[in-house]
């Protein structure tokens, strides 16, 4: 089967060494298939149009948003709709890919009868400098639905990892939230809910750069409130998921979003107790999940210890300082780690 790769990249204000580096790290991987890199920018100050057309390069399709502001969900609607490839995968600017790791991962895609999904793994680095990896001993799991990926594992909220059949997104109507930070979230969980065939492997191929002036790490006290605030546009909208077809008539779709929903309810009491919140503001979004019907936690022996730990403390009096001095003392308790 003869397909072609849509390597989708978002820059916004990325210093050009960055940019230059997640190119390389493309170009350099001597794939044997049909490849287009697609760049967006999201309405830069400084165009980086002049340096992406210095490469000369057919591979490289570059789009600028001028007007920018709708967010990176809006940008990377855009490169979707751009893209020809049959698959498509998500590359950050300022992130790259291992060097020769990615035939790796296309020789699993094609071995696999081409899944709707194929799941890699990525590796934080701090280092400007390229790395190399080894991969050793490839494996493989196999799964005959999305769901059931999420039934067995915690479905990680982040876009880059992934190789993606474009025709599940399309026929499936699934796009980016726009204006908001935790796109990703709502994103992620609405294509496992969708996708027939996964194959889960633990090849290395991206790595995930981290910088102190990311979006991440760059965070004010407004930032943080926004994020909160967008967490919840991203959570109630996976909830949303609970009025379709496929939740209502089969019981795997049920279960899977349930777990998901849970896991997101629990990452954002996470967010909102390290935010270091008033208690008046706390007790807010504790009623507004109250609301939601997310609130007191569902019952399940399957979650955990943490999950546990995390349903018997939401039901003490004193569980908003009793839930922080968890938090703050112990550590362990993060955001996206399997409970």
């Amino acid at each position: 089967m003869d397909i072609c790769i849509s390597f989708l990249i978002l820059t916004y204000n990325t210093d050009e060494w960055l940019l230059k580096r997640c190119l390389d790290s493309i170009l350099s991987q001597d794939l044997k298939i049909s490849y287009e890199i697609i760049i967006v920018d999201d309405g830069s100050t400084i165009s980086p149009c002049d340096f992406i057309e210095s490469y000369n390069c057919k591979l490289i399709r570059y789009f600028e948003r001028k007007s920018g502001g709708r967010g990176p969900g809006a940008a990377r609607n855009v490169a979707i709709n751009m893209a020809k490839g049959e698959y498509l995968t998500f590359v950050d600017s300022d992130d790259y890919l291992f060097p020769n790791t990615f035939d790796k991962v296309l020789s699993e895609l094609s071995s696999n009868k081409y899944p709707d999904i194929l799941r890699f793994n990525f590796r934080k680095t701090k280092n400007n400098d390229v790395e190399k990896i080894e991969n050793k001993n490839i494996e493989i799991s196999q799964y005959n639905q999305g769901v059931e990926y999420v039934i067995n594992n915690n479905l990680l909220g982040a876009n880059c990892g992934y190789l993606i059949k474009k025709k599940v997104i399309i026929d499936n109507s699934i796009t980016f939230i726009e204006n908001i930070f935790h796109e990703d979230e709502d994103f992620i969980t609405r294509l496992f809910f969708y996708a027939g065939a996964i194959i889960d492997t633990n090849i290395v191929a991206y790595a995930y750069y981290i910088r102190p002036n990311s979006i991440v790490n760059n965070q004010t006290s407004n930032s943080t409130q926004k994020r909160i605030d967008d967490f919840l546009i991203s959570l109630e909208s996976v909830t949303r998921l609970k009025s379709s077809y496929l939740y209502t008539t089969s019981g795997l779709h049920k279960e899977a979003l349930n777990k998901k929903i849970t896991f997101l309810t629990i990452d954002f009491l996470i967010k909102i107790t390290k935010a270091n919140l008033s208690k008046v503001i706390f007790d807010e979004y504790i009623n507004k999940l109250q609301s939601l019907n997310l609130l007191p936690l569902p019952k399940s022996s399957n979650y955990g210890i943490k999950y546990l730990l995390f349903k018997t403390i939401l039901i003490l009096p004193f569980s908003y300082s009793l839930l922080a001095t968890t938090i703050s003392i112990n550590g362990f308790i993060k955001s996206k780690e399997k409970l």
